[in-house]
C-alpha cells in the first residue's frame, strides 16, 4: 500500500523507466495497474530465485560459472548504460535467475536517468548525480563519500560482483 504521495510518484518513475527496459537480462515488465490504494505491476515470472542464494548455497562459483553469470550482467547493464539510465543497486539480491540459468536485473527502484548536459562551446557532457542510495557492500568510493556520481557506480559494483561471484562474500562490509 503507498501510504504517501511521495512513495506513489517514485514507484510511477520506477514504472516508467522499467517498461522502457526490453533486453534478455532484465526481467521485462508488461503494465501496471493502480486502484486507490494499491499499484500492481505485471512483470516476467523468473522461476528460480535470486543470485544471493546461489551464492549463499554453493560459498562461490567457479570461474567458468561465475563467467557466465557475470557476462550476463554486464550485458544487461550495458544495455541500461547506452540508453541513459544508472541502476545504482546492483547486488546479487538484484539479480534474478530462471530456470535455463538465465540472469535478469531487477528492482529499478535507485535507477535514474544519465542527464546529459552541453556547454556553451557546444560540448556534451555528463551531469553528476548527488542522492545516497544503495547497498552499502557495493557502494563506491564516491558514493560512500557523498561526492558526485555518475554510471561508474555501476562499474565500482560490477567488480565487487565478480569478486562475490568467485569467493562466495563480498570484498567489504557495510556498517
Amino acid at each position: 500500500m503507498m501510504k504517501t504521495e511521495k512513495q506513489k510518484e517514485l514507484t510511477r518513475r520506477e514504472i516508467e523507466i522499467h517498461k522502457q527496459l526490453k533486453h534478455v537480462n532484465i526481467v521485462r515488465m508488461y503494465t501496471n495497474l493502480e486502484d486507490e490504494q494499491y499499484i500492481y505491476l505485471v512483470m516476467e515470472y523468473v522461476k528460480k530465485s535470486n543470485l544471493f542464494v546461489f551464492i549463499k548455497k554453493e560459498g562461490g562459483f567457479s570461474e567458468e560459472i561465475a563467467f557466465q553469470f557475470f557476462t550476463q550482467t554486464v550485458s544487461g547493464i550495458y544495455f541500461l548504460h547506452k540508453n541513459g539510465f544508472i541502476h545504482r543497486d546492483l547486488k546479487p539480491e538484484n539479480l534474478l535467475v530462471n530456470e535455463d540459468n538465465l540472469l535478469k536485473i531487477c528492482d529499478f527502484g535507485w535507477t535514474c536517468d544519465r542527464q546529459m548536459e552541453e556547454d556553451t562551446d557546444g560540448h556534451t557532457y555528463e551531469e553528476q548525480r548527488n542522492t545516497f542510495c544503495g547497498t552499502l557492500e557495493y557502494m563506491a568510493p564516491e558514493m560512500i563519500n557523498r561526492r558526485e556520481h555518475n554510471q561508474m557506480l555501476d562499474v565500482w559494483a560490477l567488480g565487487i560482483l565478480l569478486y562475490e561471484l568467485v569467493h562466495g562474500e563480498a570484498p567489504y562490509r557495510g556498517n
